[in-house]
């Protein structure tokens, strides 16, 4: 895989995939048993991913008549919130800690609000592994995605709810569901958004999952720092907070961390910050 991206570092998915040639000096090998063809173009596409650089994330292309989904820490904080910003949110019903947002013209403006992780386009629902693997690999699945992410189906599949003992089981599941022929790239290092399966009791709910690359609302976290708090969290506590306290505030954390609570509540004004571990 490394030679290939020497050689040929502009070389188009349809060079990679037909009749199996990567490269002059490779030929994807015929095989009597189809898993083990399948594992090895598997095994292939997954070296290539690791190795390319990363892809240009793109921004969601979306209508006033999108649903959007938002995974929160306090579903009644990000409603707050949005309600202040003047964009209509309801608890996604169902789904613990989601939001449903509604006529926002451009994605963009979601990232206004920081009390929530992650940004989706709503697909549809469905109610078993099945019908969510149905789903993925139809035309019309690969339609809405070229309609809100341009024609560059380079994708992860990401799935919540799940179990964690069978969370990889299910997600190459769902990774084979999404054909080829439909024009999607299995690329989990390298892809412009993620396919996300969310199960929530007896539903599944398929979306469209913006790269987090694109997400700028807290730049001031330079590494990841184990058991720092995350950002959205700390967003999340500092606006719950605000009605209990003062603008003009002293403000102390006796146990700071790396800070992440102090850079969230200096959003809203303060005397003096202080923070100690």
């Amino acid at each position: 895989a490394r030679k290939l991206l020497t050689r040929y570092p502009r070389m188009s998915d349809n060079d990679f995939y037909n009749n199996g040639i990567v490269d002059v000096s490779y030929k994807y090998p015929k095989m009597e048993e189809p898993k083990h063809a399948r594992d090895c173009r598997d095994a292939l596409e997954k070296a290539i991913s690791s190795l390319s650089q990363n892809v240009e994330s793109v921004w969601p292309v979306i209508s006033a008549d999108d649903i959007l989904l938002l995974d929160c820490p306090s579903a009644a904080v990000t409603v707050r919130e949005l309600s202040g910003l003047k964009m209509r949110s309801v608890p996604a019903k169902g789904l613990s800690n989601c939001v449903f947002v509604k006529g926002v013209n451009d994605f963009r403006d979601l990232y206004k609000a920081r009390t929530f992780y992650d940004a989706s386009v709503y697909y549809k629902k469905c109610y078993d592994s099945n019908e969510a693997g149905e789903i993925l690999a139809s035309v019309e699945f690969a339609d809405f995605c070229k309609s809100v992410f341009g024609e560059d189906l380079r994708v992860r599949v990401d799935v919540k709810g799940f179990m964690e003992s069978e969370k990889r089981e299910v997600a190459v599941y769902f990774t084979r569901k999404l054909s080829r022929e439909n024009g999607f790239v299995n690329s989990p290092s390298s892809y412009n958004f993620l396919v996300r399966i969310m199960a929530a009791k007896n539903e599944m709910h398929v979306m469209l999952t913006a790269s987090p690359r694109l997400d700028m609302r807290f730049a001031y976290k330079v590494a990841n720092v184990p058991a720092s708090i995350n950002p959205a969290a700390a967003a999340s506590v500092a606006l719950f907070a605000m009605p209990y306290t003062k603008r003009n505030a002293v403000i102390a954390d006796p146990f700071c961390g790396s800070g992440t609570m102090l850079f969230e509540r200096a959003k809203f004004g303060y005397a003096s910050l202080l923070g100690m571990d």
